[in-house]
């Protein structure tokens, strides 16, 4: 992937701050339910800092790598901080008992952020139990699983302070967040390939016009030289598909731009080897298709003054300028964008 996967999880619930927070803090400090809190593995995870002004930086070991735990500050909005499709939410109450509270708060959030992983996690109360309240005890709790589900809702139950499945130490959710960011960058780029396109590459075709497609620039392969006959006339679309495909050539420069644009987040290939077998694929129709324009030539070796006769009865030079700007203009640009789109429906198949 094409990106560092940083996983935010946003913290909310009465068991925040009463259960969650003194074990990843080992008890070292309070917080007022007023504080503004970020809990990292290391400031290293936290790529920019400054967006974090305001938050009380808390270290500790208890949270995976690449994670971010996030406790916003109470009755504060902070609209820079509102979740996205690879963040999570988790509300964090203490069971037994169905905390209607809670439940209009995860309605609330799964409205307002209907694209992000919100759970219930529900952690036993620090409080004696009386043997004969065990039933009862069993019986609100499991009455809450269920209302909590019957909305539809996950839940997951935590009946001591090991918090460690709770943020899936086994890379469970660094694996959920890439293939939920990699199915969104897909769609995006599909998205994308039908809205701009034609454009990009229409912009590339006009940096091509001033440049490498000008006539003066093509006559370079269809000068006399003293090997020409039909080996040379042959040729050229052989010399001139080298030099447009293989070598660094205006359009190979040009043409991987607009291959990464609409390919950016999703390259999990060997972006190398699939670029180059897209030129391969165009050198090819490149050949084939300029064989068929271009103007027949005898078997016969021609010599300099029959080859400048050849080429001013067949308006060579013209022919073979106007069907390389057709070449790019319409077949190149259709193999692109068909092998590109190729490439995307690929990917879908991966999620």
């Amino acid at each position: 992937m094409s990106f560092k996967p940083i996983v935010r999880v946003f913290l909310f619930g009465n068991a925040v701050h009463d259960w969650l927070m003194p074990l990843l803090n080992n008890n070292q400090t309070t917080y007022t339910f007023n504080s503004g809190l970020v809990f990292a593995r290391n400031e290293a995870a936290i790529e920019n800092a400054h967006d974090y002004s305001g938050f009380s930086i808390v270290q500790s070991l208890c949270v995976p790598h690449n994670t971010l735990l996030i406790v916003l500050p109470q009755n504060k909005n902070y609209a820079d901080f509102q979740p996205n499709a690879a963040d999570s939410i988790f509300i964090l109450d203490v069971w037994t008992f169905l905390n209607n509270e809670s439940m209009e708060m995860a309605k609330m959030y799964r409205q307002k952020y209907p694209y992000t992983d919100l759970r219930i996690v529900m952690v036993k109360a620090d409080r004696k139990t009386l043997s004969t309240d065990i039933s009862d005890v069993q019986s609100a709790l499991d009455n809450a699983v269920f209302e909590y589900k019957q909305e539809g809702f996950s839940v997951t139950l935590i009946q001591n302070n090991d918090i460690s499945n709770l943020f899936f130490w086994q890379n469970r959710i660094y694996k959920d967040m890439l293939l939920r960011d990699f199915k969104e960058k897909l769609q995006s780029n599909k998205y994308s390939m039908k809205l701009n396109f034609d454009l990009h590459f229409g912009v590339l075709i006009e940096m091509l016009k001033d440049d490498m497609l000008q006539p003066e620039s093509l006559e370079k392969y269809t000068r006399y030289d003293e090997s020409v006959g039909i080996s040379k006339i042959n040729g050229i679309a052989d010399v001139a598909a080298k030099s447009f495909f293989e070598d660094s050539s205006p359009f190979v420069d040009e043409l991987y731009c607009v291959f990464k644009a609409f390919t950016e987040g999703i390259r999990i290939w060997d972006e190398n080897r699939v670029f180059s077998n897209l030129l391969e694929l165009l050198a090819h129709h490149f050949r084939e298709y300029m064989i068929q324009a271009l103007p027949d030539v005898n078997k016969n070796q021609l010599d300099e003054i029959a080859y400048h006769k050849f080429m001013f009865n067949t308006k060579f030079n013209a022919v073979f300028t106007k069907y390389c700007n057709v070449f790019f203009n319409e077949t190149a640009k259709n193999i692109t964008k068909s092998y590109i789109d190729n490439l995307l429906v690929k990917m879908e198949g991966l999620g």
